[in-house]
């Protein structure tokens, strides 16, 4: 585990756009050394170096590498020094955000796709709960992911309302866990299991959006509906069912 003298330093590095190199670079090229691969998947390839894509072109000439992110990659938050100078070397740019696909041209992608969020049958699916385990992770009202203000504002008011909310997930500030005695932060993050088991706990579960990524469809999105859950959600206009890609060259 970090020490607190190395945590500094990586958020120093991550807000000068140079994320600390945990060993991905080289595990890429390593991988590749003893194998010819057809495709390179890189997940938000943030800490990914752009010598690093070049020495893998240049060991699999003829492999395809794809950039993936269900964040919104033209924001400097999601962004690195490494990301924006690795963009045209990219042979495919694939986003969940529509309005990512002409940004991300501009920036010198050469081919950028987008397609809608998705979930996992092995992951996501409806579960019996008897009440008792309902307890466990679930409520009236639920929202699982990190805090933004407006989501804070929105659940203190439904709280005050009367109405019983229950939080899981990060960064949520302390002081609202005593906002409310009808608002409850968990302040855990729900992973795998745990998070279908609350989506299938909730009698309504809050499908908000992140502001900060412009966000018009999300994964739990979809993930919600796959668990079977009640989701109450803000209407946006995104597309769902059309795919759009754009050339660059």
């Amino acid at each position: 585990m970090e020490g607190p003298i190395a945590r500094f330093r990586s958020r120093i590095l991550w807000k000068l756009g140079y994320p600390q190199d945990r060993g991905v670079n080289q595990a890429i090229l390593a991988a590749l050394s003893d194998c010819r691969a057809d495709v390179l998947w890189c997940d938000r390839p943030v800490d990914i170096k752009p010598a690093t894509l070049n020495a893998a072109k240049q060991v699999c000439p003829s492999m395809k590498i794809v950039a993936y992110s269900v964040d919104d990659m033209s924001q400097s938050h999601n962004q690195s020094a490494f990301y924006l100078r690795s963009i045209p070397l990219y042979d495919l740019h694939v986003t969940t955000k529509s309005y990512n696909v002409g940004e991300l041209a501009e920036l010198g992608a050469k081919r950028v796709l987008f397609v809608n969020n998705a979930f996992s049958p092995q992951v996501h699916f409806p579960m019996r709960l008897s009440p008792e385990e309902k307890l466990r992770y679930g409520g009236p009202v639920g929202f699982v992911g990190t805090y933004e203000r407006e989501r804070a504002e929105m659940l203190v008011t439904l709280a005050k309302e009367h109405i019983p909310v229950r939080v899981w997930g990060g960064a949520w500030p302390r002081r609202l866990r005593s906002a409310t005695p009808y608002l409850r932060i968990e302040g855990n993050d729900l992973m795998g299991d745990s998070y279908r088991w609350a989506l299938n706990s909730f009698d309504i579960n809050l499908g908000f959006l992140r502001k900060i990524n412009r966000d018009l469809q999300t994964t739990r999105s979809v993930e919600i509906p796959a668990c079977g859950g009640f989701m109450l959600a803000e209407r946006t206009l995104d597309k769902q069912s059309q795919n759009c890609v754009i050339d660059g060259a």
